[in-house]
């Protein structure tokens, strides 16, 4: 049986800061912060596709607060339907751009940096091979 990503944790500074980020300025779908009945930290998350036995496309995307003294570090990579759009909104935001968007091989893809170091990789999925290699589109 092959393994497959079910889950990303963030350890932050500070949760509100993050969400901020994430929600606001990258669009993710967060939801508001919450604490679990069975108690634990204030956090938040996103969840894309379903939990339900045997599903295949479940993803789930968690900011919880680090420990005293924890360093937060991670790189993750997101998918936006519009890269030059999400670009503006960082610079705007006054993020510390690593790599302005820049065609690869899997599409444009621009490197960021988070409120807590954490680096952030954004990608406009290619719609017509053309946007990547440069060659018109088979009919």
């Amino acid at each position: 049986m092959a393994g497959r990503l079910i889950e990303v944790e963030l350890r932050v500074h500070d949760v509100d800061r993050s969400l901020r980020f994430y929600r606001d300025l990258l669009g993710l779908p967060l939801g508001q912060p919450e604490v679990h009945q069975d108690g634990g930290a204030r956090h938040v998350h996103a969840a894309w596709g379903s939990w339900a036995e045997g599903a295949r496309d479940f993803l789930l995307f968690n900011i919880y607060p680090a420990e005293a003294g924890q360093e937060s570090r991670a790189n993750v990579g997101f998918a936006v339907e519009d890269l030059d759009e999400v670009h503006a909104t960082l610079e705007r935001a006054g993020v510390d751009v690593l790599n302005p968007p820049e065609v690869r091989s899997w599409g444009r893809t621009g490197v960021y940096r988070d409120p807590d170091g954490n680096t952030i990789s954004v990608t406009e999925q290619p719609r017509e091979r053309s946007e990547v290699s440069g060659t018109e589109p088979r009919a």
